[in-house]
């Protein structure tokens, strides 16, 4: 499992990658990433009450391009890379990258 601490705009979150499945946490809410699921995120941050702020949503929005470029990742290590490059992208702090 691989742990990626990120902070963007004051919040801070995480991304934890484990056998190809990518999860989004922030506080107590846990979000899809890989597999996309945008209508799941789109209801957890709605149900949030505003402590989930909306950018947050917006990393979690994959073109076709960068969807091929996931599926086509070998291994979690591969997926780090990705995640690392879109989060320096969208402006994102790394703070820290945890491998248990």
């Amino acid at each position: 499992m691989i742990i990626i601490m990120l902070e963007k705009n004051g919040g801070y979150f995480s991304f934890t990658i484990n056998n190809k499945n990518v999860t989004g946490v922030m506080g107590i809410y846990k979000l899809p990433y890989l597999p996309p699921n945008l209508a799941e995120v789109d209801r957890i941050i709605l149900l949030s009450r505003n402590k989930l702020p909306a950018w947050f949503g917006q990393l979690f929005r994959l073109t076709e391009l960068e969807k091929k470029e996931f599926e086509s990742a070998l291994d979690d290590e591969a997926l780090k890379e990705i995640i690392l490059k879109d989060a320096k992208r969208e402006g994102c702090r790394i703070i820290e990258i945890k491998t248990i």
